[in-house]
């Protein structure tokens, strides 16, 4: 593989690296990192983005198309293929990885109703007299199990019924929409005070 090949696909598997990995606002803290994730949000999804530090045999800086077509030796690329990868990948990695960042809180509010979050050894539950969430706080999926409550409740209270097989795929989006955004993590005042910066 010649050197300006191997420093294309460098650059294209360093941007499907930080558009997965840097999606969570927590692993972009730092003004760098939040730049890269931009950086890489535009080489794979605005079409006029290039890389002006190589060009073409016309001397005009690469597409993404352009610079993907080198690496796979002119074959058809197509960006369009590129992008539905990395949603691909992104969805993988971040349902994949079981680390618990929603950090729960220790009461919830679902359609005006409060709700405690009570630890228990067993399977979760809801005691709907009550208005507490029973969930295992010790198991790795106790954050999975929270988003499946709050989803279920919520459609509950709006009157709306799923076949379970549409519900866990709802349930699926739901929870990597929380986690992947960072909710119950932190505040939104302070996150927009930490891209001013």
């Amino acid at each position: 593989m010649s050197e300006y090949k191997s420093l294309i696909k460098a650059i294209i598997d360093n941007g499907i690296i930080d558009y997965i990995k840097l999606q969570h606002p927590n692993n972009r803290k730092k003004r760098y990192l939040q730049e890269a994730y931009y950086t890489s949000i535009a080489l794979f999804f605005d079409d006029s983005f290039r890389l002006d530090l190589f060009a073409d045999q016309s001397g005009e800086p690469l597409s993404l198309e352009t610079a993907l077509k080198i690496i796979v030796d002119g074959q058809l690329a197509s960006a369009q293929k590129a992008r539905e990868y990395l949603v691909k990948e992104t969805i993988i990695y971040w349902h994949e990885k079981n680390f618990q960042n929603l950090t729960l809180p220790k009461t919830i509010n679902i359609a005006g109703k409060t709700y405690f979050l009570c630890n228990t050894k067993g399977e979760p539950y809801v005691d709907h007299e009550k208005y507490i969430f029973y969930l295992n706080f010790q198991k790795k999926e106790v954050d999975r199990d929270f988003t499946s409550i709050c989803l279920s409740l919520i459609l509950k209270e709006c009157d709306i019924n799923l076949r379970n097989s549409s519900l866990v795929s709802l349930n699926k989006f739901f929870y990597l929409f929380l986690k992947i955004n960072g909710c119950f993590t932190t505040t939104t005042k302070q996150s927009l005070e930490d891209e001013s910066d």
